[in-house]
C-alpha cells in the first residue's frame, strides 16, 4: 500500500492533477471489475486486454522490454490481434517478431489479425501513395517475408 501512496504522491510533485489521477483509478477498476465479469462468464478464462506502448525511455518508466512482450502476446494470441504502430523494423528484426504471430495464425485460421500502419511513401517515388495502398499485402510480404 506504502508503494502506491508513494507513487501517487511522486505524480502529484510531477504536477498530475488529483483529478487525473482520480480518473485514471477509476478507469483502472472499471477495467478491472469487467475483466473479471468476462472472465466469469467464460468459466474462468482470462481475457485480458493488454496495450504496449513503446517509445523512448522517460525518467521514472518502468516499462518492459518491446519484443519480448510482443513476441509472447502474439504468440498466445487466441482469438485476436489489432496492432497499430507507426513505424515497425524490417528484415530479420521483423521475421523474429512476425514469426511469433505467423505460428498461432497458421495453427488457428480464426484467429483475427488487423494491423493499422503508417505507410510512407516508397523512396524516391513519384507514384502516389493511394496507387499502391491495394497491394500492401504484397509489399508486406516482401519486406517482412
Amino acid at each position: 500500500m506504502q508503494k502506491l501512496v508513494d507513487e501517487l504522491n511522486r505524480l502529484n510533485v510531477m504536477g498530475v492533477h488529483s483529478q487525473h489521477i482520480a480518473y485514471t483509478l477509476r478507469l483502472l477498476a472499471g477495467e478491472r471489475s469487467t475483466s473479471k465479469v468476462v472472465s466469469d462468464a467464460y468459466g474462468g478464462q482470462s481475457l485480458r486486454l493488454d496495450l504496449v506502448w513503446t517509445g523512448p525511455e522517460i525518467a521514472g518508466s518502468q516499462s518492459r522490454d518491446t519484443v519480448i512482450v510482443v513476441r509472447k502476446l502474439f504468440s498466445s494470441a487466441k482469438t485476436s490481434v489489432l496492432i497499430s504502430s507507426f513505424a515497425i523494423d524490417k528484415g530479420h528484426k521483423a521475421r523474429e517478431l512476425f514469426t511469433a504471430l505467423a505460428e498461432p495464425m497458421d495453427l488457428n485460421p480464426e484467429l483475427n489479425v488487423r494491423m493499422f500502419l503508417n505507410v510512407n511513401p516508397l523512396h524516391n517515388s513519384e507514384v502516389p501513395t493511394s496507387s499502391y495502398c491495394g497491394s500492401l499485402p504484397v509489399l508486406f510480404a516482401k519486406i517482412f517475408g
